[in-house]
Order: C-alpha cells, then structure tokens, then sequence
C-alpha cells in the first residue's frame, strides 16, 4: 500500500508540473497503465491519449490553484479541490475558471494509476464579463410578466 505522502507527491507534482508548462514531469506521475476520468463518468483516457490530454491542458495555458490535500493516512488515494483556469475550448479568446475535486489512486510506486477529476458544467465560470459564455449565464428570460 503507499502511503498518503506518495499519492500527496504525485498530486502536487502533476499540479507543479502543469502550471509550469512541464510536459515530460506532468507524465512521470502516472504508472503505464494509469487512465484518467474528465470529468468523472466520461471514457477513460488512456496510454498515448494521456500525453495528448497533458499537452492539450499545457497548450490551453492550463493554471491550476490547489486548496487542501484530503487522504487518509497509509492509503493510496487522495483528494485534491482545486480551481483550474484554462482557455476556453468553446469560445477561443475567452478563458475558463472550473471549480474541480481531483481523486487521485496511486500504486505501490507511488505513481497515479486512477486520476478522477470531478466537475460539472455548472462548475464552469468565465473570467471575463466579455466572456459570450457570460452572456449567456446571464440572458434575461424571453417570458414577459403579465
């Protein structure tokens, strides 16, 4: 079993990794057979597809602001809430904020072999009010009172 502070590791070495655009050390945190879940109930995405996945967040200027690391103590998982800001896929020119829970399984290495990464799209948030996404967020209704 690893213990919490290889999982701990692992977490903040992806989350280090991405923020400073290192593509080779945001991969050396996953086993070989690792797959990744974003969000949570989609197809998994795995071997060659996770350095696609890693390369598309990097080449999004993916920036990644980390709360508080929650594991039990000797076991080989952990959670990581975090806000993740990226460039908006959608609507080029924009940028994204989406609140996100990471859940990482490590094997005995200490390397992630589950990275689960909880979110919805009513956790998606525009940076900017000149953000299209913004607008429609905020549209009045077409439904006029009597």
């Amino acid at each position: 079993m690893t213990t919490t502070a290889g999982t701990a590791a692992a977490l903040s070495t992806f989350v280090s990794a991405l923020n400073e655009g290192d593509h080779a050390s945001a991969l050396g945190v996953f086993t070989p057979g690792a797959h990744i879940e974003d969000p949570i109930g989609a197809p998994p995405i795995t071997g060659e597809a996770i350095a696609a996945f890693v390369h598309a967040l990097i080449t999004a200027q993916t920036r990644l602001f980390p709360g508080q690391l929650r594991a039990p103590a000797e076991a080989d998982l952990a959670c990581l809430p975090l806000i993740a800001e990226r460039d908006d896929p959608e609507y080029p020119g924009h940028r994204l904020r989406i609140s996100q829970v990471f859940y990482a399984e490590s094997g005995p290495a200490g390397t992630i072999d589950r990275l689960r990464i909880i979110w919805g799209r009513s956790n998606l948030t525009p940076t900017s009010a000149a953000s299209p996404r913004y607008t429609e967020r905020s549209a009045p209704s077409l439904v006029k009172n009597a």
